[in-house]
């Protein structure tokens, strides 16, 4: 008996059927369900009776959504850093890509300071204030 007749091969299972469908066509899906889930309960404009049941509904959505907010900066900053730490940049090249950045950073902040301070938005609206059904 040789060295490979010895070891023994793992058995391999068969996936399930779910995990055997395209991750966008499980996306595509899941779209479809959400969709057809609410135009059932009402679409914007429930019914009493499932005003409870869209209210538990809500909260594991808002935990995902809240997860997703608190985790995304980080990652893109950790993406960005990986790449400017792993990459091989030339040092003409560097300067200049360190200027762009820069250059590009200010400028947003100044498009973002004139916006918040001179423009205000938000400001000239008069909508009246209206009690919204899922916030009580």
């Amino acid at each position: 008996m040789n060295e490979t007749d010895s070891i023994d091969k793992p058995e391999t299972k068969p996936r399930p059927w779910w995990q055997r469908i395209p991750l966008t066509l499980q996306i595509v899906i899941a779209l479809i369900l959400a969709i057809a889930l609410g135009v059932a309960l009402g679409a914007g404009n429930p019914s009493p009776a499932n005003k409870a049941f869209i209210e538990t509904l809500a909260i594991p959505a808002e935990l995902v959504l809240k997860a997703l907010r608190a985790l995304a900066t980080p990652l893109i900053l950790m993406a960005v850093l990986h790449t400017f730490m792993t990459t091989n940049i030339p040092g003409t090249a560097g300067r200049r890509l360190a200027v762009l950045l820069f250059t590009n950073t200010t400028v947003a902040i100044v498009i973002g300071l004139f916006v918040a301070n001179v423009l205000r938005p938000g400001t000239w609206g008069n909508l009246a204030a209206r009690k919204i059904w899922f916030l009580g």
